[in-house]
């Protein structure tokens, strides 16, 4: 458990650092917006205390896996340390909504910005793979939207966050996923929610093609949650709304009850996303990092 605050009570701001404004509060720990000296924005998430062991290994994996990935659809983190008995993490301040809110408060996202959505992620997730990270909770909280880039035309600019539970290598064997089964408001592939003593990158490709999904079908204020066992995720529902053919397939394919039938690489999720119909109707995002 996380050890609370007294009423009133605030956390001293890491040296160098300002906080103005609470902006979020979770027992992963309370998030503010703050500033450097130069008065750049960033986001300051700080933990009294970690008295219970899954949490203190849950952050120290944040911030191993956080601090090595630097890529522009990842939120950045800056710094972590730990001050008056406080552990805290420095990140890249992103001003704009998680896709839980955005689905929440105004329902499915169109057909475009579900393929964006797809695009970006596989880019952040193919380099994370690359670096030895997987990601292991993709899902909707974890996905935060920041406002278009200037002179692009783009609803927004998608950034994955959150590495809670991911594991550095190539594959997971640390256990991490079998808490996730508990939690019912995550996503699970068929071999997380079976408890598998390892999985690898592909549970992450299932995870993103289920996130999308849901993108795509939800509506505004469905408090639904999402787990492979309660729900399972079947694309070919897009089929009958009038979506392409080929978005259907690739989420088909990455949907495998099989992790060996999903694309073998992100490589080739990136190369099929990019070959949407959806994208060809609005200008290349340029990510060196693709």
């Amino acid at each position: 458990m996380r050890k609370r605050l007294g009423d009133g009570e605030v956390l001293p701001a890491p040296e160098g650092y300002q906080q103005l404004v609470l902006i979020a509060s979770s027992p992963r720990g309370d998030i503010y917006r703050g500033c450097d000296r130069e008065g750049h924005g960033v986001a300051i998430r700080q933990v009294p205390a970690l008295e219970d062991a899954t949490e203190r290994a849950g952050f120290e994996r944040e911030v191993r896996a956080s601090l090595r990935l630097h890529h522009p659809h990842i939120v950045r983190s800056i710094a972590t340390g730990q001050r008056h008995h406080a552990r805290y993490l420095i990140m890249e301040l992103v001003d704009g909504p998680s896709l839980r809110a955005r689905l929440a408060e105004q329902g499915a996202l169109s057909e475009r910005e579900g393929v964006m959505v797809l695009a970006h992620m596989a880019q952040a997730l193919g380099y994370a793979c690359r670096h030895g990270v997987l990601h292991l909770d993709v899902r909707p909280a974890n996905i935060l939207l920041a406002p278009a880039r200037l002179g692009v035309r783009e609803p927004f600019y998608a950034k994955l966050s959150n590495f809670a539970f991911s594991h550095l290598g190539e594959f997971s064997d640390h256990g991490a996923h079998a808490a996730l089964a508990h939690d019912g408001a995550r996503i699970l592939s068929p071999e997380q929610a079976a408890g598998a003593k390892r999985v690898d990158h592909r549970s992450d490709i299932y995870g993103l093609a289920a996130t999308v999904l849901r993108a795509l079908t939800v509506v505004a204020a469905d408090t639904g949650r999402i787990t492979r066992r309660k729900r399972p995720h079947d694309p070919h529902i897009l089929a009958g709304r009038g979506f392409a053919p080929e978005l259907v397939e690739l989420l088909s394919a990455m949907l495998g009850e099989d992790p060996l039938l999903r694309p073998a690489t992100w490589e080739d999720v990136i190369s099929r996303s990019r070959s949407l119909p959806a994208t060809h109707h609005r200008e290349a995002s340029g990510d060196p990092h693709g």
